[in-house]
């Protein structure tokens, strides 16, 4: 294996400090391979960035519509009470 360092502030080290029994080390890798893989996805394939921002932009919208007053749990126990 190969060793990788990298920088963060103190404040996340100390947090990271409380938890001695997690290996710190294979949570990175991880969290590395799995960036790699999307990475790989949206570089390699026909990802449209425009339409996925987009998108995105579209639905921050739509929840702002909402105002946080619609539950979807609750939209759904409704539609199952009108079938019965």
């Amino acid at each position: 294996m190969e060793v990788v360092s990298f920088k963060i502030d103190s404040r996340l080290k100390k947090k990271m400090k409380q938890y001695k029994d997690i290996n710190w080390s294979e949570i990175l890798r991880e969290a590395v391979e799995k960036r790699l893989i999307l990475e790989e996805f949206f570089r390699h394939t026909s990802f449209d960035v425009k339409k996925a921002l987009k998108a995105s932009s579209n639905i921050d919208t739509l929840r702002t519509k909402t105002s946080g007053s619609w539950s979807g749990e609750e939209e759904i126990k409704h539609w199952r009470t009108l079938r019965k």
